[in-house]
């Protein structure tokens, strides 16, 4: 009797893995569509202080981590219906303006009943 039990909670923990598998780990092609540069946000570059987290930290202290300035885009495609944000460089933030037109590549995670995640990869002007 017992056994029969263990087999079929080993049996529900298998089957929620193959979805967590199925929704966000699974290899999913890349695509590509266009999109608009909505808006471009200035970033200036910082520290960000990464804290020690667990049980046994002892007594470190946190540790620094230096970020660069950065302009992140804001991006809305027509054929998504959404919006995205995608970061850039100092340097490669003058070949974007507002109103211009992006290729973006993307991979899109999830299942219809929960709903999908989109990860922006690349953009690149046109």
């Amino acid at each position: 009797m017992i056994s029969k039990l263990w087999i079929a909670v080993a049996g529900v923990f298998a089957i929620g893995a193959g979805l967590i598998w199925f929704s966000f780990l699974r290899p999913v092609p890349m695509m590509k569509t266009q999109a608009e540069v909505v808006a471009k946000t200035h970033k200036p570059a910082g520290t960000h202080w990464q804290q020690q987290v667990g049980l046994n930290r002892g007594f470190r202290t946190a540790t620094p981590i230096s970020m660069d300035e950065s302009y992140v885009l804001e991006l809305y495609s027509k054929e998504l219906d959404a919006t995205g944000f995608y970061s850039v460089n100092k340097f490669d933030q003058k070949d974007y303006e507002i109103g211009q037109k992006v290729t973006m590549e993307y991979k899109k995670h999830g299942m219809p009943v929960f709903g999908y995640k989109t990860t922006v990869y690349e953009v690149h002007p046109n």
